[in-house]
C-alpha cells in the first residue's frame, strides 16, 4: 500500500512537471546558436505577409539568443539554428522571404537599416523587399532569422526548409551565384562568393559591367551614342552618392548610374561587388614600350573638332576628351585604359622590317602575308624577288597613319605591297635577269629613292632596301644561271686569294729574312769586318804586285832592247851567210835543172815509143796493173773472192765496176800511192771512206 502511494506520489509530480515544462516553456540557448520562434495560434497574418510583427500566427520575427528563455511549448514551436560565420576573403548573399515586392525595374532588392539582416523586425518596417539584396554579408559571424532569411554561402545554404521544392531552388540559386563572378584574362569564371582582388602582379585592370541603372544615352545629341556610361559618384565627399567603386549599389543608382559597361576601371585592391549587380573582367594594362608610341582611338566622349588644320585632308584628328582619333599619342608608359572605351593601336617608331619572303614574319606580324614579288625580266625568266624594306615612322605622324589606314598592318597589306610589286614588275620587264642580279646595287638606290618619295605621301620613311637572290622554285632554269655567276665570282674571288697570298707568302719571306738575318747578325758583323780586313789586304798585295810589275816591266825593257841588239847583229851576219848560200844553192839548182830536163826528154821519148809498139797508152796501163796485181796477189796472200761485195753502177755492170775499182786502187798501191782508210761504226753493213790523203814522196822529186 505505501508502495503504491510512493508510486502514485512520483507519477503526479512527473505529470506537475511535464505540464509546468509544457506551460513555462524553459528553453537555454547555447552561445553558438539562436532560435527561431514559429507561434501555433494567434491572429492570422494579412497581405501575404510571412513574419509575424505582431504577434500572430506564424513565424515570428524576433529571435531568441544566447540564454534561458521561457515559452509555452503548446503555443510556440522553437527551433534552434546555428550562427553563420563568413570566412574572410568571401561574400555571403541574402535572400529575403518576406517584405515589399520589387519594383519593376529592380533586380535586386534595396538595402535598409537592419543590422545586417539581423533584425528580421527592422528590416521588415523600415521597407525591406523580397528576393536577393543588393548588400552582401562581409566576414564575421551573424545571428539571423532563417525562416526569413535564407543565407547563401560558397559551402552551403542556410535556412528553414517550408516548402517541397525549397531545397532544389535555393541550391540552384546558390549554384548561379558562385558561377556568376568575374572573369580573369583567360575568360574563366571567378567565384562569385570571392571579392574581386586586383594586384600589382597581375597587372591588370577590371572592367565593370552593372545589371542595374539607367539605359545607356541613345540619343542623337552632341554626344552622341552611348557605348560606355559614364562616370558617376566618384566623390567621396558626397556620402549620398559615392559608391566606392561599385561596391555600394544604392549610391551608385542614387547617383544616376547607368546599365552595361562602365567607363570607370578597378584598378588594384580588394573590392566586395555583388556579382549579381555586376560583372568584372580583367583587362591587361596598355604597356607602351621605349620604341613604340600608341595611338588612341576615343568611343566616349563628345564629338571632337579636328585639330590638324587646313593642309591635312584625310580626316580629323581630336583633342583629348572628344571621340574619335586622339591627336596626341601616348609615350613609353603603362596606361589603365578601357579597352571598350578606348582602342589603342600601337606603333612602332624604330626601325622595322617589312620581309617579301613566304614564311618569315617580324615580331609585330606586319607582313605575315607577304610573299615573294613575282616579276617576268626581259628575256623571259620569272623569277620571285625575296625582298625586305626597312621603314620608319615618325611619332608625330603615327596618328594620322592610324586615322588614315586604321591600322600599319592594314597600310601594309592594302598599299605599300601593291607599290612595291608594281614598281619591281617595271623594272624587271626593263632588265634581263643576270642583269638585275648584278645591278641590285643601282636597282636598290633607284627603288630607295622612287619608293622614298611616296611613303612620304603615307607618313612614312624608307631607311634602307634589300633585295634578295631571286627564288627559282617556279623556273629551274634559274638555278643554273645563278650557279654560273656564281661559279665566276669564286673564280675571281679565288684569284684575289690567290693574289693575296703571293704577297702575304713574299712578306713572310721577307720576315724570315730579317730575322735569320738578325739570328746572324754577329756573325755577319765578323764576316763584315773580316771580308774589310781581306780587302785591306788584298789592295796591299795588290800595290806590293804593282811596285814588282813596274820594276819587272823596266828589267823586262831592258832584256828586250839588249836582245833586240844581239839579234840585229846575228840577223845581219845571217843575212851575210843566206846571201852567200843562196847563191850557192841557185847555181846548184841551175845545174839540177839542166839535168833532169835531159833525163825527162829521153824518158818521155822512150816511152811514147813503147806505146805505140804496145798499140795505146791503155794497154799498156793495163799490162802493168795486171803485173803489178799478180806479183801482189802471189806475194800478199790476198783472197780473191772478198768478203765484201761493193756493186757500183747498173745492175749489169756491177761485178765489172767492182773489180775496175780493185784493180785501180792495187794499182795506186804499187805505184806508192798511200791510202788511209777509216772506217765506219762497228754494226753497219757497208764501209764508206772518210778522208783519203795522198801524199808524195818528196825524197829526190822536186
Amino acid at each position: 500500500m505505501i508502495f503504491a502511494d510512493t508510486i502514485f506520489t512520483i507519477m503526479i509530480i512527473v505529470l506537475v512537471l511535464l505540464a509546468a515544462y509544457i506551460l513555462v516553456g524553459p528553453v537555454l540557448i547555447s552561445s553558438d546558436d539562436v532560435a527561431v520562434i514559429e507561434k501555433r495560434f494567434g491572429r492570422h497574418l494579412k497581405n501575404g505577409d510571412f513574419i509575424a510583427l505582431h504577434g500572430e500566427a506564424g513565424f515570428q520575427a524576433d529571435i531568441l539568443r544566447t540564454g534561458l528563455h521561457f515559452k509555452c511549448r503548446i503555443i510556440y514551436k522553437i527551433r534552434k539554428c546555428p550562427m553563420i560565420t563568413i570566412k574572410q576573403d568571401e561574400m555571403g548573399y541574402v535572400f529575403a522571404r518576406s517584405g515589399r515586392p520589387l519594383d519593376p525595374d529592380q533586380a535586386l532588392a534595396k538595402t535598409v537599416e537592419c543590422s545586417n539582416y539581423q533584425d528580421a523586425r527592422a528590416f521588415i518596417e523600415n521597407g525591406g523587399q523580397k528576393g536577393i539584396q543588393r548588400s552582401v554579408l562581409r566576414e564575421g559571424t551573424y545571428g539571423f532569422n532563417l525562416a526569413q532569411f535564407v543565407i547563401l554561402t560558397s559551402e552551403k545554404a542556410y535556412y528553414i526548409p517550408i516548402g517541397r521544392d525549397d531545397r532544389k531552388e535555393i541550391e540552384e540559386m546558390r549554384q548561379r551565384i558562385a558561377t556568376s563572378g568575374s572573369v580573369n584574362e583567360e575568360g574563366q569564371n571567378l567565384n562569385g562568393f570571392k571579392p574581386i582582388i586586383i594586384n600589382d602582379a597581375c597587372d591588370v585592370i577590371g572592367t565593370v559591367t552593372t545589371n542595374e541603372g539607367l539605359a545607356l544615352n541613345q540619343t542623337d545629341d552632341i554626344k552622341g551614342k552611348e557605348v560606355v556610361a559614364p562616370i558617376v559618384g566618384n566623390d567621396p565627399s558626397d556620402p549620398t552618392t559615392y559608391h566606392n567603386n561599385f561596391q555600394k549599389i544604392d549610391e551608385f543608382l542614387h547617383a544616376g548610374g547607368r546599365k552595361g559597361r562602365q567607363l570607370q576601371i578597378l584598378t588594384q585592391g580588394k573590392y566586395y561587388i555583388n556579382s549579381l549587380f555586376a560583372t568584372v573582367k580583367l583587362e591587361s594594362n596598355v604597356v607602351i614600350g621605349a620604341s613604340e608610341v600608341g595611338v588612341v582611338t576615343s568611343y566616349f566622349g563628345a564629338n571632337g573638332e579636328d585639330v590638324t588644320g587646313e593642309e591635312y585632308k584625310h580626316g580629323d584628328l581630336v583633342a583629348e576628351g572628344s571621340k574619335g582619333v586622339l591627336a596626341n599619342p601616348l609615350r613609353t608608359g603603362k596606361y589603365p585604359l578601357n579597352p571598350y572605351a578606348y582602342k589603342v593601336e600601337k606603333v612602332p617608331v624604330d626601325n622595322f622590317v617589312l620581309r617579301w619572303k613566304s614564311g618569315q614574319a617580324n615580331e609585330l606580324r606586319y607582313d605575315e602575308n607577304l610573299r615573294e614579288l613575282s616579276v617576268v625580266t626581259n628575256d623571259g625568266y620569272k623569277p620571285n624577288i625575296p625582298l625586305s624594306i626597312v621603314v620608319h615612322i615618325d611619332y608625330r605622324n603615327a596618328p594620322r597613319v592610324i586615322q588614315r589606314f586604321g591600322s600599319v598592318k592594314k597600310l601594309v597589306e592594302q598599299t605599300i605591297d601593291p607599290m612595291i610589286s608594281a614598281h619591281f614588275k617595271k623594272i624587271a620587264e626593263k632588265k634581263t635577269l643576270i642583269e638585275f642580279i648584278q645591278q641590285k646595287s643601282e636597282i636598290t638606290e633607284e627603288v630607295k629613292s622612287a619608293m622614298g618619295t611616296e611613303f612620304e605621301k603615307f607618313n612614312l620613311e624608307i631607311e634602307d632596301v634589300l633585295i634578295d637572290t631571286p627564288d627559282s622554285s617556279d623556273d629551274p632554269r634559274i638555278d643554273k644561271m645563278i650557279n654560273q655567276l656564281s661559279d665566276r665570282q669564286l673564280a675571281q674571288e679565288q684569284s684575289k686569294t690567290y693574289s693575296e697570298q703571293m704577297k702575304a707568302e713574299a712578306k713572310l719571306q721577307e720576315l724570315n729574312d730579317a730575322q735569320a738575318k738578325a739570328e746572324k747578325q754577329t756573325a755577319l758583323t765578323a764576316s763584315q769586318v773580316q771580308i774589310d780586313i781581306d780587302a785591306n789586304q788584298a789592295e796591299a798585295a795588290r800595290r806590293v804586285a804593282e811596285k814588282n810589275k813596274e820594276r819587272l816591266k823596266i828589267d823586262t825593257d831592258a832584256n828586250r832592247y839588249k836582245t833586240e841588239i844581239d839579234a840585229e847583229a846575228r840577223a845581219n851576219a845571217v843575212k851575210v851567210e843566206a846571201d852567200a848560200e843562196a847563191n850557192r844553192v841557185i847555181k846548184l839548182a841551175d845545174a839540177e835543172a839542166h839535168k833532169t830536163t835531159a833525163v825527162g826528154a829521153a824518158q818521155a821519148e822512150a816511152a811514147e815509143k813503147n806505146v805505140r809498139a804496145y798499140g795505146g797508152a791503155e794497154i799498156l796501163v793495163q799490162k802493168d796493173v795486171a803485173l803489178a796485181m799478180a806479183d801482189a796477189l802471189k806475194s800478199g796472200k790476198i783472197k780473191i773472192v772478198p768478203d765484201n761485195l761493193i756493186q757500183n753502177g747498173a745492175k749489169d755492170q756491177g761485178m765489172a765496176n767492182a773489180l775496175e775499182q780493185f784493180l785501180q786502187l792495187v794499182s795506186l798501191e804499187k805505184l806508192g800511192v798511200e791510202l788511209n782508210k777509216k772506217t765506219a761504226e762497228t754494226g753497219k753493213d757497208s764501209m764508206e771512206p772518210e778522208e783519203t790523203e795522198i801524199s808524195k814522196n818528196a825524197d829526190g822529186e822536186a
